[in-house]
Formats: structure tokens, sequence, C-alpha cells
């Protein structure tokens, strides 16, 4: 074991003779854009949220300090990662300035948190988080847009007090309440335990729904599926006939004619003389030649 002990370790020395000493006081090689494109730093192109352009110049600034790129080069390497929009209104800003003009690097941030991240737009978003409620939203969105609209406004949420306070403000009120007895110790806690309430009270109605669907419906079906009796077995008695009853005719009352038939005189009684039958009323005999008297 020691002769194997000391085989290995003369390797190792002849190993390490192989590399080359470095100097202490040599310089490491600088950073090209080559070796930061190996790094796939990430493209930008535009975005709709004026925060989305602060993440990602914060990124690529982080992935060149850790790249050991040059200071002097970072406006240089930004360049190269900016598209569409932005890199047009990068070739704008340096043909704007004086020939030879060497752009420094918070001379560019400045130049460009100005142009996307506008002070009008941030000051909307703040007002947006102010007001933010949760409403009709799940717990989960609620959570998401308050994160979002939170880096709108961290000088109104400075402390982790300041969040949870604003948080339970905008929740729904029976979440509110069942949130209200307790106390916790960060932000992420509160957060956690929002939505396990919202997650039972959404389990709670749904069960009530259920509850209440079943008993609507076994309503309807012993309403609909009643107890059948044939016809022949139950058959209603019909009701005894009433005596018909028919209410007295009275007369009609008499009829009033005018005050002038009264004092009309009658039509003569028919005289014998005017050629007339008595029995008949034709003409052409008497009445004791009439014809009717042979019948």
């Amino acid at each position: 074991m020691i002769q194997q002990f000391e085989l290995n370790r003369q390797f190792m020395e002849r190993m390490m003779a192989q590399f080359p000493c470095l100097n202490m006081n040599q310089q490491p090689a600088p950073v090209t854009l080559q070796d930061f494109m190996h790094l796939n730093p990430t493209i930008y192109h535009s975005s709709t949220q004026p925060l989305d352009v602060d993440d990602w110049l914060s990124d690529i600034t982080y992935e060149m300090e850790s790249a050991s790129v040059a200071p002097a080069s970072y406006v240089t390497f930004l360049s190269y990662f900016l598209k569409g929009p932005t890199a047009q209104w990068c070739d704008s800003h340096r043909h704007s300035l004086p020939v030879g003009t060497v752009i420094t690097w918070p001379e560019f941030q400045a130049a460009f948190r100005a142009r996307f991240i506008p002070q009008g737009i941030m000051d909307r978003k703040k007002r947006e988080f102010r007001n933010l409620a949760q409403g009709n939203k799940s717990m989960d969105a609620y959570q998401r847009e308050f994160l979002v609209l939170l880096c709108y406004a961290q000088e109104d949420m400075a402390t982790d007090a300041r969040r949870q306070e604003k948080f339970c403000d905008g929740l729904h009120p029976n979440i509110k309440l069942a949130l209200l007895v307790h106390d916790f110790a960060d932000f992420a806690t509160l957060v956690n335990k929002a939505i396990q309430v919202d997650t039972g009270l959404l389990e709670h109605q749904g069960s009530l729904r259920r509850n209440r669907d079943a008993s609507s419906s076994s309503g309807l079906a012993s309403q609909k599926h009643g107890i059948w009796i044939p016809h022949n077995m139950y058959r209603p008695t019909a009701p005894a006939p009433r005596p018909s009853y028919a209410a007295p005719c009275l007369p009609p009352p008499p009829s009033r004619q005018p005050r002038l038939a009264a004092t009309r005189p009658r039509a003569p009684a028919p005289n014998p003389n005017d050629g007339l039958c008595f029995k008949c009323g034709l003409p052409g005999h008497h009445s004791r030649n009439c014809p009717q008297n042979q019948n």
C-alpha cells in the first residue's frame, strides 16, 4: 500500500509539471463578443410592460458583469442584443450625438430608461396597484397581479408588514375574515394561507351547490314518479244530481199602445149587403148558401 501511494504521488507530480505556471501579475485575456454570446443572453425586441425593459436591462448587466466584460464595452455588447424598435432607437440615438462622442454606460442606461420606461406609465401602474382588489378574480390571479404591480410601488411597500396589509385589504370579505385572527411571519406565508382558505371556500360552495341540486332533482322526481293507481280501481263517485229548478216565467208586460190608437174608430163589421159570405168571406153567395155548410 505504501509503494502504491508513492507511485500515485510521483504520477501526480509529473502531471502537474507538464502545466506551465501562470504569472500572478498576468492579466486575463479580454472577453470578446463571441465569448459572451456563448452565454446565450436574452435578445430584447419590445414589450407592453415597462418593467420588462427594466428586468432585461438588469439581467444583461448582471451577465456582462459575471462574464468579466470590460465596462467600456457594455454599450457595444448590449447594442448587439437589441432587435426591432429598440435597435432602431439605439441607432438614431447614436446618430443624434456629435461625431466621436463616447457613450458611457450610465448615460446609455438613463437614455434607455427614459425612452422605454416613461414616467407616465409608471405612475399609472402605481395607481392600479393602489386600487387593486380581488373582486371576482381567483386567488391565483389576484396574487399574480399583486406581485406584478408591486414592482411599480416599491416606495409604498418598503416593509413586509405593509405588503401584508395591502394584500389583505384587497381580499374578498370572506377570505379576509378568515385571515383576520391570524398573524403571519412573512408575506409568502400570508399568500399561501390565503390560497388554502380560498380553496376551502370553493370546495364548501361546491358542496352546497351539489346538495341544493340533488334536493331539487329529488323533489322533481317525487312529483313525476308518484304512485300510479289504475282507473278501474279508483273511480271518483259522481255527485248526486241536483233537482232542476226553473225560474217562474212572468207574463210579458202589456204593450203600451199610443194614445191615438185608442181614439181611432174601429173598422165597421161586414154588412150582409156588401156581397160577401159571412162564413168563408168570399163574394157571390150568402152564408146560408156557403159551400162549407155542405162539407
